[in-house]
């Protein structure tokens, strides 16, 4: 995954995992050499996709770019399976979704995502620094507690000035879409990907909209 960066930025950048029970359905893609294709979780997928976006902010001799990412996983509970704290070494990222795997079950409790976020922005701010979510899912909102939806948590979120850039992946249905639309920034912005390829096209574009968001500030 290539990308120019052209705008300068302190972002700190939180990775929002969904690692519900539907993580472990298949992910179908096409291979780089000759054209077959493969399978295997999309939970594995996933993590492929971050690490490979953490890579793109944090290791860049582009003059200006001075960025952190944390990562968040949630499942069915109120509360996140973990949190990190902001790092600026790729590696940190890499050691820690080799060291939890996706391999978790459950519902999809979107509260639980965004509270973690919320803990760790709170915990660690720096008036340097932009704070950015970038929310991804592949379920519709289902979990223990009055606020499985996140509609709470998001709108804390805005009050804060922190942007949710929600993604859904492997959509199949509209609902889905709605509901990422209700905990974005703006309440209208969603991305969806369909499929493996469309995903990586898709983290790319909303790493450019995040870095291209942040020089109109």
């Amino acid at each position: 995954m290539e990308r120019r960066q052209k705008k300068k930025a302190n972002l700190d950048v939180v990775f929002v995992q969904d690692h519900s029970d539907s993580m472990q359905l298949p992910a179908t893609a096409y291979s780089t050499v000759g054209g077959e294709k493969y399978s295997y979780h999309r939970s594995f997928y996933l993590d492929d996709i971050v690490n490979g976006a953490a890579k793109l902010l944090l290791d860049t001799p582009k003059a200006g770019y001075d960025n952190r990412v944390s990562l968040v996983a949630f499942s069915h509970d109120p509360t996140p399976i973990y949190a990190t704290d902001f790092t600026k070494k790729v590696q940190d990222i890499t050691n820690q979704l080799i060291s939890v795997p996706n391999m978790n079950n459950g519902a999809t409790n979107y509260s639980g995502g965004l509270r973690g976020a919320i803990d760790i922005i709170k915990d660690d701010q720096d008036p340097d620094r932009i704070p950015v979510v970038i929310f991804l899912s592949d379920g519709q909102p289902f979990g223990d507690g009055e606020d499985f939806y996140g509609l709470k948590a998001a709108e804390e979120l805005r009050n804060l000035g922190v942007k949710v850039y929600p993604i859904g992946i492997y959509v199949e249905n509209n609902a889905l879409g709605e509901n990422l639309k209700n905990i974005s920034y703006d309440g209208k912005t969603q991305y969806l990907a369909e499929n493996s390829e469309s995903f990586v096209k898709i983290m790319e574009q909303v790493l450019d909209d995040v870095v291209n968001s942040i020089e109109t500030l």
